[in-house]
């Protein structure tokens, strides 16, 4: 009987976790705008960017190359100290300079995992503005090479150098999975609480 009366509850816990993780995965509440953090942009938008990996926030652009032989300046350390990396403006590995402006591609010579922080300077392609921007992406268990997909519906992007400022934190799940199951775990605990007490019968 009482273990008939637990598994009843662990049911009605998963039912009430689908039902939970379906509605948290409607159209419109899970594909949320990619989050602007840091300094008011000076020029373009970090969100006319699009690229192959996920973008969870973005800083930029602010006008000029603010990545020199360091990054110093006082925009450019604000935005990364926004989007969490060390706000020491201090390269992982030597900046790669003289990149392709048409094709977009960002490649690393250190793999990237987890949450990972860069920044690059594009010229005026697509939008037709020039800046530096900063960009906190999550690269997953390993991304080689991450690439511009899209300025502003242009092919041409402009990049001409970048630099990679944090790689391999663990990402922290997102507000919707913890909610989930924190209420899983309330719906297990309310139901287990709720069941009946097996009744004494006088024979």
């Amino acid at each position: 009987m009482k273990f008939t009366s637990v598994r009843k509850s662990l049911s009605h816990a998963l039912l009430a976790g689908s039902a939970l993780f379906a509605a948290l995965s409607l159209p419109g509440g899970a594909q949320a705008a990619t989050l602007v953090v840091g300094p008011p942009a000076t020029v373009s938008p970090c969100t006319n960017f699009s690229f192959n990996v996920t973008i969870i926030t973005c800083a930029g652009g602010y006008s000029g190359n603010l990545m020199k032989s360091a990054m110093t300046n006082a925009e450019g350390l604000a935005a990364l100290a926004a989007l969490g990396a060390p706000a020491t403006g201090a390269f992982l590995e030597p900046k790669l300079e003289g990149l392709n402006s048409n094709t977009g591609i960002i490649n690393f010579n250190t793999l990237l995992t987890g949450i990972t922080v860069f920044g690059f300077h594009a010229g005026g392609a697509g939008d037709g503005q020039q800046g530096t921007f900063f960009f906190s992406a999550d690269a997953g268990a390993g991304v080689n090479i991450i690439t511009i997909t899209d300025r502003l519906n242009s092919k041409a992007t402009g990049l001409s150098n970048a630099a990679l400022f944090q790689t391999g934190v663990p990402a922290v799940p997102e507000p919707g999975t913890w909610a989930m199951m924190l209420l899983g775990f309330g719906a297990i605990g309310l139901s287990m609480r709720r069941r009946t007490k097996p009744t004494l019968q006088l024979a």
